[in-house]
């Protein structure tokens, strides 16, 4: 199979991921498939219904600078590794779990009101874009030793679960609201 990318293919007021014709190959994403929003097309994409796709990587690509990702109201999310080089991920009231790393280089990432949990190795905020928090958690859930680097943005609520293991923060930790170690 073909990893899917957005290629916006679908109706003009049409930008729902659960619309096979906004997805390479005009099928949605299944399984543990990467999933890339790129310079294809910089069409908007709500997450409405995400199917069985569930755990695969999710990229939003340099050239995807001006398109938007918005998670939809009441639809948790689970991905393999998170990684954002353009474009914005604006998320919602529901719960999003990233097994692997996070890392976030450019663009607008907002996350959920929800949980945000992470429990790969790694995360990392560099260079210049933005991070809003949206008063939600944020956790580490891993089974190994976790790196946060932060590169001085503001977390809401800021939780170590990590099975006793080390967290390791790079820059300067700014928490609005509960510490929780």
């Amino acid at each position: 199979t073909i990893d899917p990318t957005w290629d916006g293919g679908g109706a003009a007021d049409d930008f729902n991921w659960s619309t096979a014709d906004n997805w390479s190959g005009n099928v949605i994403p299944h399984t543990t498939e990467l999933v890339t929003f790129d310079s294809t097309s910089t069409k908007n994409c709500t997450i409405d219904v995400l199917g069985d796709w569930s755990g695969g990587n999710f990229t939003i690509a340099l050239g995807y600078d001006t398109g938007v990702v918005t998670q939809g109201t009441g639809v948790a999310i689970t991905i393999g590794n998170f990684s954002q080089a353009g474009g914005t991920f604006t998320g919602s009231d529901a719960n999003i779990t990233v097994n692997g790393t996070f890392s976030l280089t450019a663009g607008a990432f907002t996350s959920t009101s929800a949980t945000l949990s992470v429990a790969g190795s790694t995360f990392t905020i560099s260079g210049t874009p933005t991070f809003t928090h949206n008063s939600g958690t944020i956790e580490f859930n891993g089974v190994a030793d976790q790196t946060v680097t932060t590169n001085g943005v503001t977390f809401s609520d800021f939780k170590v679960n990590n099975s006793g293991n080390s967290i390791i923060i790079s820059g300067n930790l700014d928490v609005d609201g509960t510490l929780n170690v």
